[in-house]
């Protein structure tokens, strides 16, 4: 995802950085941004455990049923993840992209 994205802005602007600085932005960022998902997902992102089959699960509810909160906080669902991380990711390109100049 970071090597797409990018690769947008290298394509649009490719005067601001040479081609290696982009790969070390676009692989950096990436690789920082995958380590923040790990993270939280891991720490905070909420997981249940179904109340008919004992599943663990990210729904709320499942085999027709409400789950119970097991581990993390309940509003932060995957998408919640996802935001975070990919907010997470640009700071991350924004940074290594500003000590490259």
């Amino acid at each position: 995802g970071a090597l797409i994205i990018g690769s947008m802005g290298y394509v649009l602007r490719p005067e601001l950085l040479t081609f290696p600085q982009f790969l070390l932005v676009t692989a950096g960022s990436g690789f920082l941004a995958s380590l923040v998902d790990s993270v939280v997902g891991a720490t905070i992102q909420a997981k249940f455990a179904c109340t008919v089959c004992g599943k663990e699960t990210e729904k709320r509810n499942h085999c027709g049923a409400p789950s119970v909160l097991i581990h993390g906080i309940r509003k932060i669902d995957n998408d919640w993840v996802n935001i975070i991380c990919t907010a997470r990711g640009a700071l991350f390109a924004l940074l290594i992209f500003r000590l490259l100049q």
